[in-house]
């Protein structure tokens, strides 16, 4: 699987990405997030970060982010 994102040089505006699998060329997952990040936590887990405008006093990051497990979204193979 290959994570690709969007180049997007002003860090407010959206960032979109996918998550394309190798071997079938199949586009496996899409998403966008403003002003945060996307990366791999390990081989099939993916973490995006989708920062709000304003982060507020003691807002925590975790409430922002996600955690993806992208083999759910893998089609068994016939």
């Amino acid at each position: 699987m290959t994570l690709y994102l969007q180049k997007n040089d002003n860090p407010s505006r959206v960032t979109r990405g996918l998550v394309l699998d190798n071997t079938t060329n199949e586009i496996l997952y899409q998403f966008s997030f403003m002003a945060g990040h996307a990366k791999w936590v390990d081989n099939v887990n993916l973490e995006v970060f989708d920062a709000p405008e304003v982060m507020k006093e003691g807002d925590d990051m975790l409430k922002h982010t996600k955690k993806i497990d992208i083999n759910s979204f893998k089609r068994p193979y016939e």
